[in-house]
């Protein structure tokens, strides 16, 4: 059976590995590729989302496109 200091060391690490990871905002507004949906402000408001939950997204960002995709009513196509 684990100490307690063992315990607490686990319990540290797994702190430690989630707080480096990305929470992806739960109020993203949805796109649906719908006729007159405006592709640009949509992403617009993904930063905006991203950047009021403290999530940096910058021009060489990574995560945008995966945060977006998250956000998709469908998976891209074509």
């Amino acid at each position: 059976m684990p100490t307690i200091a063992q315990l607490r060391a686990e319990i540290d690490r797994l702190n430690q590995a989630m707080a480096g990871r990305t929470r992806v905002p739960s109020n993203l507004p949805k796109f649906t590729g719908k006729r007159g949906e405006d592709v640009r402000e949509w992403l617009f408001q993904i930063e905006n989302a991203c950047r009021i939950n403290g999530i940096l997204i910058e021009d060489t960002s990574t995560r945008l496109p995966g945060i977006a995709g998250s956000a998709m009513e469908k998976p891209a196509s074509g």
